[in-house]
């Protein structure tokens, strides 16, 4: 598709603003994934506060560097995805990671997560996380048991005096 200039101008802008916007940015390789794929994750990101958009790398190149994001500029190579997920949740991430793992693919290159850049590997590692909800549940539900344990064991003592 060609572009005009004033066309790659807005392309810009609006890539800088959604930098601005966006609570974290994954660049992901969508080589080898056909239209339904992408759909499908556009679709499915959507719902979560989060928008998946292919850019051109070089307008991209030209937006990341004017937001002083410089780390990701020699990761955007090839065909590149950008996923800007707007909440602080990131549950859009866990979407693509979901994706990756059906598909025995990971197309991670490089992002920034809560502002600070992260390499593919440690995308990855980030994405197979709990989040933030299900871990403060996990940690309600073991100080539930523990003080059912420990309510069990006063009663016992209390029984133990009572003999």
């Amino acid at each position: 598709m060609f572009l005009t200039r004033e066309k790659k101008v807005q392309q810009i802008e609006d890539i800088k603003n959604k930098i601005k916007k966006a609570n974290s940015i994954i660049v992901w390789d969508f080589f080898g994934n056909n239209s339904n794929s992408i759909s499908y994750i556009k679709s499915n990101v959507a719902k979560l506060n989060a928008e998946d958009i292919v850019y051109k790398n070089r307008i991209a190149k030209i937006a990341f560097e004017r937001s002083n994001k410089n780390e990701i500029l020699e990761h955007l190579t090839g065909p590149s995805a950008f996923l800007f997920i707007y909440d602080k949740e990131n549950k859009a991430l866990k979407v693509l990671d979901k994706y990756f793992k059906e598909k025995k693919e990971y197309g991670y290159k490089v992002g920034y997560i809560d502002g600070k850049f992260y390499l593919k590997e440690s995308i990855k590692e980030i994405a197979s996380l709990p989040s933030k909800n299900e871990l403060l549940a996990m940690f309600l539900s073991t100080l539930q048991g523990t003080m059912r344990n420990f309510a069990y064991l006063l009663s016992q003592i209390e029984k133990d005096k009572d003999k």
